[in-house]
């Protein structure tokens, strides 16, 4: 179990421990989710790994977990799928 406000803090600051536990919770699901997307593409991993990327060099701050949860979920389905999806 994560710290949900700590963690959302440590992400709006851009606090590399607070990212590493971010990534640690949800690297697993997203990247099922992103498998099941694409049905099995060998690219999961450098999706979803792009998605956390994107995030961390943008300037997007979230007034919760639940928003970034989203997020970064909603990421991963436009990358994969979206207008100029590279990975379908």
């Amino acid at each position: 179990m994560i710290d949900e406000q700590l963690i959302l803090s440590g992400v709006n600051r851009k606090n590399e421990k607070a990212w590493k536990s971010l990534y640690e919770h949800y690297y697993a699901a997203l990247c099922a989710y992103v498998n099941r997307i694409l049905k099995g593409s060998e690219s999961t991993e450098d999706l979803v790994q792009e998605v956390f990327i994107a995030i961390w060099k943008s300037d997007k701050k979230f007034d919760s977990l639940q928003d970034l949860t989203r997020y970064l979920y909603r990421a991963c389905y436009e990358t994969g799928f979206g207008e100029g999806g590279i990975h379908v």
